[in-house]
């Protein structure tokens, strides 16, 4: 008996980096959730282009603190 299931390389194998694979995300599926999380007891949810708009405004503020350049590197956790 043949097993149904086929290994598939990963989604993110195809894009250079995490940067690059959530921007493709982004462009593919803007309107899907992409998060769910509790605020003051109820579930909500983020969309795809939510989350990318909220990390746009993060880095142009980081950007905007003049300790930070384009080609610094940032590890937020």
């Amino acid at each position: 008996m043949k097993p149904s299931f086929t290994p598939r390389p990963a989604e993110g194998l195809n894009h250079a980096n995490a940067a690059a694979m959530f921007r493709a995300r982004v462009e593919r599926t803007p309107e899907l959730t992409a998060l769910r999380f509790k605020e003051r007891h109820v579930w909500r949810s983020a969309r795809w282009c939510d989350w990318e708009n909220d990390a746009l405004a993060l880095a142009a503020g980081l950007l905007g603190t003049g300790e930070i350049s384009r080609a610094s590197r940032v590890a937020i956790m």
